[in-house]
């Protein structure tokens, strides 16, 4: 479409150049609908050059605005979270009132987390973390194992039993 009206707007600015006026005065009709059509398209095209610039100009302006916004803030990872006010150590005090962490080890200092309602958590923040990303761990581990048996079951292998050594690994 743009080739066509590319052609059309070069044979009109070629134009023709009468030597004879009885000729050129049979043609004004027609020249005149052609200067008045050939006005119509550069009009278009400069309607159109007009819009294309003030959509560049928008475009232009928004990534300007978007070089300069600030960058989103970052989601610290889990791991990292246990590093805050709610980890901090045991007093003697809390020693005595049985608040240190119940960690399989006992060896943990740590006073144990707080619930919402502020009953205290058998852990402290930080075993807390690392027992939710073990226990975490341990479920993506099993609905794997799940997935790949019920795939076999579907094709038709013979697959062991999901539920067998699931914690080990």
């Amino acid at each position: 479409m743009d080739s066509t009206i590319a052609m059309v707007l070069v044979s009109f600015s070629q134009g023709r150049h009468y030597d004879d006026r009885s000729d050129a005065t049979a043609e004004t009709p027609a020249a005149a609908n052609r200067a008045a059509s050939l006005a119509q398209i550069r009009r278009n095209l400069m309607t159109r050059r007009h819009k294309l610039s003030a959509a560049q100009l928008n475009r232009s302006q928004l990534i300007a605005q978007f070089e300069a916004a600030p960058p989103p803030p970052r989601k610290v990872p889990r791991s990292v979270v246990y590093a805050s006010q709610d980890d901090t150590l045991a007093t003697p005090a809390d020693a005595a009132t049985g608040r240190l962490c119940r960690y399989s080890t006992g060896k943990c200092r740590h006073v144990r987390a707080q619930k919402a309602d502020g009953t205290y958590l058998n852990l402290c923040h930080m075993h807390r973390i690392r027992a939710n990303a073990n226990q975490r761990k341990l479920d993506r581990k099993k609905s794997l194992r799940l997935r790949q048996c019920d795939q076999a079951v579907a094709h038709g292998r013979r697959w062991p039993s999901p539920h067998a050594n699931t914690q080990s690994a």
